[in-house]
């Protein structure tokens, strides 16, 4: 039991140093995130196959173009996100500028669905801009720390993960070390 959690805690503090990186590592190729971004989450490729798209501490998802562009803007979390105090902000204000953790395209609708830690199920229409949310509870009982997510491309069903449902996403090590 006692070397379970010690190899419990080794995972949880290794994905904590992987998903602090500035960059993403995609096959042999390192795609450098924009400065003052941090903490990329998950990768996802929409129904053409471009991408891929990531989200990041300050609630953005961005969308990697080519090796001259790199990674533009293509949605946010919040529609009442305040540029000022999210863009760069390392994910000190989470409650404000949302954090996408889980990324999924359906590859039918072309329509990405967003798990995040703040703001719950999202949907974000292929042109991006701003996120819709889907849902923030189930039964009443609101979503703490959603986290991860998967689509069944055959019936169009979402399944995700709530990381938690007693701990908020700004206490993201409690759930491991519980």
């Amino acid at each position: 039991m006692g070397s379970f959690m010690l190899l419990s805690m080794l995972s949880s503090i290794s994905l904590f140093f992987l998903i602090s990186l500035p960059s993403v590592i995609l096959s042999d190729e390192l795609l450098l995130l924009p400065s003052n971004t941090s903490a990329p989450e998950a990768l996802a490729f929409d129904p053409a196959g471009a991408g891929p798209y990531t989200g990041i501490t300050d609630g953005r998802i961005l969308k990697y173009i080519n090796p001259h562009v790199g990674f533009v803007d293509f949605a946010i979390s919040s529609p009442n996100r305040p540029k000022l105090l999210c863009d760069g902000s390392n994910g000190t204000y989470g409650p404000a500028c949302g954090r996408p953790l889980g990324l999924e395209f359906n590859l039918k609708t072309g329509i990405l669905y967003v798990t995040d830690g703040c703001f719950g199920l999202l949907s974000v229409g292929p042109s991006g801009g701003v996120a819709t949310q889907v849902a923030t509870s189930a039964e009443n009982v609101p979503f703490l720390y959603l986290n991860a997510l998967n689509i069944d491309q055959d019936t169009g069903i979402v399944y995700f993960v709530e990381t938690s449902n007693k701990y908020p996403r700004e206490y993201f090590f409690f759930p491991f070390i519980s």
